[in-house]
């Protein structure tokens, strides 16, 4: 047998060096080094970005298109879209990302001392927080990049890699068990002793199949619907986690379709399920998801909002990491930018997109359908290296009109007048950065007075630990049983709605 030649890569600032055979995709190395792909890893997206320090790479005609259409030099290569043919050193972009947690306190049992664990299984990003139950205090916070996020940013790419192979949909459970396990045991090494009696984890319907291992193939056609939304329960021996088998470990039920256990705890948390008053909460994500409705009905949808929000097929586009421009203004003939953590700017979050659409449609930049006006080309550079194109307006405006269509019909459904609203609750990756005053002008929810708006940085989390005080889920069947899902996909002015939305307010 040939043996292949190798290459080695050193990777910095890891201060990681790997080897690999010539011919290798710099893809297929990088899969364990925290790098996103979010497109998993086809060439589509053009974000997996990593700069050149020494060595040569050979780059293709899509290649060195899609690093222009980013605007970066030639120092830059795609790693999805690199093989290795000699030794390289390159450099990954680094940056603390901003995971949005939840240090609100519960209510404590008084009783004898105990512990739990309330665990939101994101997407994008997994949070774990260690509770004493007898206090109600929160006693450590462990959160990560959820590391599925490897084999694509959003849940149908993780749909589409676990269908095509048995062995991918294994990998995608393995790579989420190991996670939340390692964050449990951080936990347990800042708090010694503090020995969970019960964990219980909240998560999207593509979550709870994948942590559970189930078959996603009924979530990737229509009517999207499983037959398995059941909370489902393991021993910790059954996960591979290092905590005696008296711990009972508790996946909640999903609600319908892709709306899952996050947002039935969202509803816990924001009180919607007691209100005598009609409320509407808003998970700003690339599903989309929301309830509105009071105690005595609740009506909850979906919609395909695409992963805008969060910065994700955005020419410019980052996660809400430090570095990332979350505020836009406009000054003095120039952009004023505010970024994550204060850093140098790096890419454009999803609030960053919102911030910068609307301080374009403010000073005239753009008009109400998105085109740009007078000698305005199209591209609008930010700061040093970031630039907002008319494509990422325009993947703006879809996703605003998506989530925009889903309220429109969702209180059409419900026969709940806008004005009726006494409070909107919205969370999501936006988190603490969103606002409101902005993403009102751009057409969301225009007519409900900011005062009634209130952001809860991760209503999963604390709707979660709201879960934690009892050990019967009957409060949960109470919520499922006043909850009517509308199906938006086949609705006949889905069409209609999305038309009338994807412009801006015009004046």
């Amino acid at each position: 047998m040939v043996k292949m030649k190798q290459c080695l890569l050193h990777i910095e600032p890891l201060g990681v060096t790997l080897s690999a055979d010539r011919g290798t995709s710099l893809y297929e190395v990088l899969k364990n080094c925290h790098l996103e792909f979010p497109c998993g890893g086809k060439g589509l997206c053009g974000n997996c970005k990593v700069r050149i320090l020494s060595g040569q790479v050979e780059k293709t005609e899509v290649h060195r298109a899609f690093l222009e259409r980013k605007h970066l030099s030639s120092e830059w290569c795609l790693a999805c879209l690199t093989v290795l043919t000699e030794d390289l050193t390159i450099e990954i972009p680094e940056g603390a990302m901003d995971i949005q947690t939840d240090e609100s306190e519960i209510t404590g049992n008084g009783g004898k001392e105990e512990y739990a664990v309330a665990v939101d299984v994101g997407s994008t990003t997994v949070v774990s927080q260690l509770v004493a139950l007898h206090t109600g205090k929160v006693l450590a916070t462990c959160s990560g990049i959820n590391p599925q996020t490897t084999y694509g940013a959003d849940i149908i790419s993780r749909i589409a890699f676990a269908v095509s192979d048995k062995r991918q949909a294994a990998l995608l459970r393995d790579l989420l068990r190991e996670e939340i396990g390692k964050q449990i045991a951080q936990l347990l090494r800042e708090c010694p002793g503090c020995i969970p009696s019960r964990i219980r984890l909240v998560g999207n319907t593509v979550m709870h199949h994948l942590f559970a291992g189930y078959d996603v193939r009924p979530l990737s056609a229509a009517p999207f619907q499983s037959p398995l939304n059941d909370g489902y329960r393991y021993l910790p021996s059954e996960l591979g986690w290092d905590l005696p088998d008296r711990c009972s470990v508790e996946f909640l039920p999903n609600i319908s379709h892709f709306i899952g256990s996050d947002i039935l705890a969202g509803i816990k948390a924001c009180g919607m399920a007691d209100s005598d008053e009609y409320v509407l909460l808003i998970d700003l994500g690339t599903n989309g998801e929301m309830v509105a409705g009071n105690r005595q009905k609740l009506w909850c949808t979906s919609t395909a909002a695409g992963p805008a929000f969060e910065g994700i097929n955005i020419s410019c586009g980052m996660r809400a990491s430090d570095g990332a421009i979350s505020g836009v203004e406009f000054e003095d003939g120039k952009f004023v930018v505010t970024t994550i953590g204060g850093e140098p700017p790096k890419g454009l979050c999803g609030s960053g997109l919102v911030e910068a659409v609307d301080c374009l449609l403010q000073q005239g930049f753009i008009d109400f359908t998105g085109m740009t006006t007078g000698e305005n080309t199209g591209d609008f550079q930010l700061a040093d290296g970031v630039f907002l194109t008319l494509a990422d307006i325009r993947e703006f405006q879809l996703a605003k009109a998506a989530i925009a269509t889903g309220i429109s019909f969702l209180l059409k459904y419900s026969g709940i007048r806008m004005e009726d609203l006494t409070r909107v609750y919205v969370t999501g990756g936006l988190g603490n950065h969103l606002n409101v005053d902005k993403i009102k002008r751009l057409g969301l929810l225009s007519q409900v007075p900011s005062d009634r708006f209130q952001v809860l940085p991760n209503a999963a989390l604390w709707g979660c630990k709201l879960s934690l005080t009892g050990q019967d889920t009957a409060g949960w069947k109470d919520i499922l049983q006043r909850l009517v899902y509308c199906p938006l996909e086949t609705a006949a002015e889905f069409q209609d709605f999305y038309c009338e939305h994807l412009f801006f307010p015009y004046e």
